[in-house]
């Protein structure tokens, strides 16, 4: 399984970054994070929220933004709390440098393409489950 996300990540994602990841075991902490956020902020505006009031697309946007900025959140920190902690790449070879080393701009650029990715999980996820809302079936399309 972690193959896969290593072929998927493979395609937007830097090389050292995707190394790094890959080192520390992060692919399969992140990816399955930024797909439950996105799944529970679904079925929250479809089942929690689901008011007549609150069925129109830009509340949905609204809601895919929310959850696609939490993913956002949640890949920067975890990117910038592995940069700090200034694990050495190889321990016997300190010149070798740090993991997490690429910069502020790989890391910001990792953080959008996985906020991209999290709004494209939620249009999957609405898709799916807005047929069982009882008020929201018909947001947004």
């Amino acid at each position: 399984m972690e193959n896969f996300f290593i072929n998927i990540y493979n395609l937007f994602v830097d090389g050292s970054l995707l190394q790094d990841l890959i080192d520390e075991g992060l692919i399969m902490s992140l990816t399955p994070s930024a797909f439950f956020i996105t799944l529970f902020c679904a079925i929250s505006f479809y089942y929690f929220i689901n008011s007549v009031r609150f069925c129109k697309k830009r509340h949905w946007l609204i809601t895919m933004l929310i959850s696609a900025i939490i993913v956002f959140i949640v890949n920067i920190l975890t990117c910038f709390s592995m940069a700090g902690r200034e694990i050495l790449r190889d321990p016997s070879n300190p010149p070798a440098g740090f993991l997490f080393d690429q910069g502020d701009s790989v890391f910001f650029m990792f953080s959008l393409q996985m906020f991209l990715l999290a709004c494209f999980y939620f249009a999957i996820f609405s898709i799916i489950v807005k047929w069982w809302s009882t008020n929201c079936r018909k947001t947004p399309f």
